[in-house]
């Protein structure tokens, strides 16, 4: 219909009427007629509802969540509890890597306490396989809801007590909830490890802070690179990323690099792992920013072997990614190469000059100048010029003239008697010709 063309104006955000008569706000792309609903204040469209009262309802349900994730975050600081809330699409690996890592964790950390809430909208799968390595664990089945909350948490954790998981070596459970107050050990020997596995989703728990001390971001190489960018909120609310099942990168289409771009977009303080929790490649790196996640330096056995690690698959990856970038820009590489060594040699506005670089074997052994232009003036000391002079004549003058770059005052051109006769002598920019001896 014509009618539905003409609202594609450029830049046109129009309101839309709902049934009820509340106005929703919509942004068309006049170009090819994409959608976007969340242009509005509440950055979301709900059916029948304004944006002003999207955003009330929300910063309401919120701000009740918030305050009992405030109680679960004093609560977990008492007890000496870090807990980190693990987030991804549904079958980005987050079981199968809380199982490897529990079984690493038996070796690496024996004495430390681990326990799992599960969300799941329903059945309890991931919950017997957590049980199943030997660590408690809590399921808690949404129903249609698609994320954890902070008092669904605080229901969860209060069970792990009331069944034993969950003691610190304090000779007794725990049968009540958050409000019980006790002399708890705090980091050290009485540290415990909380992993809350939350429902399979990118989207909403985002918003949704359960009084974990840090979000873990799980990304699968079989989801595509382009996750972070799709899914911003998520990642820009996430400490941690992880780029997991990287055993597969050889059988995926995958661009590492871009990936880690377009995180660090979103949110350029994250941090980034990348690992394998069906190999345990990388597994050694995760636990080591566990460590550092309950600030436990005592678990580090092997405190330089493990930074040496972490430094050398940095390093890696850094050329890596310095390969590719050479083999997308040949030409920009050679270029920063000459410049280097003209910088290296001492030699005054190289770039601007054309960068008067000898060869890789020295400027005096190699008499060869590059950059200078086939015709045309070539650079003296102090801004004077040989006028002039041909390519054969420049090649002769490369050795004298880096050393006058390098602060060589010689006040003669060395190639003054050879070419007296078809080229004036070296002169001063915008000045008089001098006498010289």
């Amino acid at each position: 219909m014509n009618s539905g063309c003409s609202d594609n104006s450029p830049a046109h955000a129009r309101h839309v009427q709902t049934q009820t008569g509340e106005a929703g706000v919509v942004t068309v792309n006049p170009g090819n007629g994409d959608l976007h609903f969340g242009a509005g204040a509440a950055r979301v469209s709900v059916p029948g509802m304004s944006q002003a009262r999207a955003i009330k309802l929300e910063t309401d349900i919120l701000g009740a969540n918030n305050r009992v994730a405030q109680k679960n975050r004093a609560h977990f600081e008492a007890h000496g509890v870090t807990a980190l809330n693990l987030v991804s699409s549904p079958g980005s690996g987050k079981t199968t890597l809380l199982c490897a890592t529990i079984e690493a964790l038996k070796k690496h950390a024996p004495g430390l306490h681990v326990a799992v809430i599960e969300g799941d909208q329903q059945t309890s799968f991931d919950a017997d396989r957590i049980r199943a390595t030997g660590a408690p664990a809590i399921q808690v089945n949404t129903g249609k809801g698609c994320h954890l909350d902070a008092p669904m948490v605080a229901e969860a954790f209060a069970q792990l007590h009331s069944h034993g998981h969950h003691d610190h070596d304090h000779g007794h459970g725990h049968g009540h909830g958050l409000g019980h107050s006790h002399d708890h050990h705090h980091h050290g020997e009485g540290s415990s490890l909380l992993f809350i596995e939350n429902v399979g989703n990118l989207v909403c728990p985002a918003v949704w802070d359960l009084g974990e001390a840090a979000k873990v971001a799980i990304l699968s190489v079989t989801e595509g690179e382009d996750k972070p960018l799709k899914y911003p909120d998520m990642f820009a609310a996430s400490q941690l990323m992880i780029l997991n099942k990287t055993d597969l990168l050889p059988h995926v289409k995958f661009d590492v690099a871009r990936c880690i771009e377009l995180a660090r977009r979103v949110n350029p303080a994250i941090e980034i792992l990348q690992l394998s929790a069906t190999t345990g490649e990388g597994m050694d790196a995760w636990l080591h920013w566990l460590d550092h996640a309950m600030g436990t330096r005592h678990h580090h056995h092997d405190e330089p072997a493990s930074e040496e690690a972490l430094l050398r698959q940095r390093v890696q990856q850094l050329e890596a990614e310095l390969a590719k970038a050479k083999a997308a820009f040949p030409h920009v590489h050679h270029r920063a190469r000459r410049r280097r060594l003209a910088q290296e040699r001492g030699l005054p506005g190289a770039a601007r000059a054309g960068a008067l670089v000898a060869g890789a074997r020295g400027p005096e052994r190699s008499g060869r100048l590059r950059g200078a232009g086939a015709v045309g003036a070539v650079a003296g000391p102090a801004g004077h010029r040989c006028r002039g002079a041909g390519a054969g004549h420049r090649a002769r003058l490369a050795p004298r003239l880096l050393q006058h770059a390098a602060g060589d005052r010689h006040r003669r051109c060395p190639g003054r008697a050879r070419h007296r006769r078809t080229a004036p002598p070296c002169a001063p920019r915008g000045g008089d010709r001098r006498t010289r001896p």
